[in-house]
């Protein structure tokens, strides 16, 4: 099973890659959350396998929690996988180097992401 905390500020999309992600048996998510903060909270509670973190939030952005994850010794075996609604940008860039997996724009076919989110389970690197 792998496991997933969802962070973005936006309930509707929070609420819509649960339905998601666990309408696969192979996927769960364990946590979802609108903050950076509360979203480091819960992912040193539930150990998941992968966040997938939106890029741009308020208060801290996606960037910089990504850095705190990939940092924290307790989270080893969590991998981020970044969101964004920009092709490309210098956030999603900066993400890179401070341990994300993978980003993917978040008009992203459910069935690719879905597959996304296996292969960075598995550590597959951008």
């Amino acid at each position: 099973m792998i496991r997933i905390v969802v962070v973005d500020d936006r309930q509707l999309f929070r609420t819509t890659l649960r339905v998601l992600i666990d309408s696969d048996p192979d996927l769960e998510v364990v946590g979802k959350r609108a903050t950076v903060p509360r979203a480091t909270e819960v992912a040193r509670e539930t150990t998941p396998n992968v966040v997938l973190m939106d890029v741009r939030m308020p208060h801290m952005d996606g960037v910089e929690a990504t850095g705190v994850i990939a940092a924290d010794p307790s989270l080893r075996g969590t991998r981020v996988l970044v969101l964004t609604t920009f092709e490309i940008d210098e956030h999603v860039e900066a993400a890179i180097p401070r341990g994300c997996y993978r980003f993917r724009r978040k008009e992203i076919e459910p069935d690719e992401l879905l597959a996304a989110i296996r292969r960075v389970a598995t550590g597959e690197l951008v």
